[in-house]
């Protein structure tokens, strides 16, 4: 039986017939909301240390050499890889020295393409330019963090930033040979189904070619966190987050490839309940609950 989502692995195995790993670094960015051109404190959500792997301490080379020798004791075939610019705004800097820092990893042997991770707001012609002209060569994905589709969200998670601002990005970024991600957030609390139903008709509007989604959780050390500590309120469990999902997907483009649905943080960095199964388990499980009530990733796309 064929997958009713189509997901990452199959289209790397289709476009590049073996298996190419990301290495995740950081590059010593800070955002908007946290260097107050914006606001302070950064997304009520976020805590960069609960998930980044990258070690900005280091040269951008040393990094990346590092996640090479990693991954090819663990995959000794590795022979190519993508540079993920993970930790906060990755294109939050002068377009020359935005430049220099995607060179350095573009020219490591096997380094075959750049992600970067980003903000809608973080972006302008000169900058969508400089990646223009890196993807002539080179697999780049450009991926903006929106989280929510709801300016109210927006606002009470001080991203900073609209709706709009996002969809403006998108359109900067459409048809440069540039490839499009965005990154979702299901489950905030004041979030309702009408939220969910707004978010689907939007999604399938959009012209992605990734999307990663994942359910909320409460990290430590996070502005969201110490509210939660203070006064508990319901965080998403399993069935819901697979029930908004599923819907979710149903109205997504098929030609979209998802790249995550669920996050790991890592388990010292949660308040809220971690689920115990790993996130190929997850999958696994949340592609039975598909074939359960015979959905399937685009069924109410049109």
């Amino acid at each position: 039986m064929s997958s009713p989502l189509n997901l990452y692995s199959r289209y790397i195995k289709n476009t590049y017939g073996q298996r190419v790993q990301k290495i995740p670094i950081d590059g010593g960015f800070t955002c908007p909301n946290r260097d107050g051109s914006k606001g302070y404190g950064g997304c009520t959500f976020c805590n960069n240390d609960s998930f980044s792997m990258g070690v900005k301490e280091l040269s951008i080379q040393a990094q990346v050499n590092n996640g090479v020798e990693l991954y090819r004791r663990r995959f000794p075939e590795l022979k190519k890889f993508i540079v993920y610019f993970q930790s906060y705004s990755n294109t939050y800097k002068d377009v020359k020295e935005l430049e220099r820092m995607y060179l350095e990893a573009l020219k490591i042997e096997g380094v075959i393409g750049i992600a970067i991770g980003t903000r809608p707001d973080c972006i302008d012609k000169e900058k969508i330019t400089l990646l223009e002209n890196l993807a002539q060569n080179y697999e780049v994905t450009v991926e903006y963090g929106v989280e929510s589709l709801s300016d109210e969200t927006l606002r009470r998670v001080n991203r900073g930033h609209s709706v709009r601002d996002f969809e403006q990005a998108l359109d900067l970024t459409y048809g440069r040979g540039i490839k499009l991600c965005t990154h979702l957030i299901l489950g905030f609390p004041w979030e309702t189904e009408a939220d969910l139903q707004k978010t689907c008709q939007r999604i399938k509007k959009y012209p992605l070619d990734f999307i990663k989604i994942h359910q909320l959780q409460i990290i430590k050390g996070t502005i969201m966190g110490a509210e939660f500590e203070k006064n508990p309120f319901h965080v998403i469990e399993k069935e819901e987050y697979f029930k908004m999902l599923m819907e979710i997907i149903s109205h997504l483009d098929p030609k979209i490839v998802i790249q995550r649905l669920f996050s790991d943080y890592h388990r010292d960095y949660l308040i809220s309940e971690p689920w115990p199964q790993s996130l190929s388990q997850l999958t696994s499980e949340f592609i039975l609950f598909l074939q359960s009530f015979r959905s399937y990733q685009g069924k109410n796309f049109s």
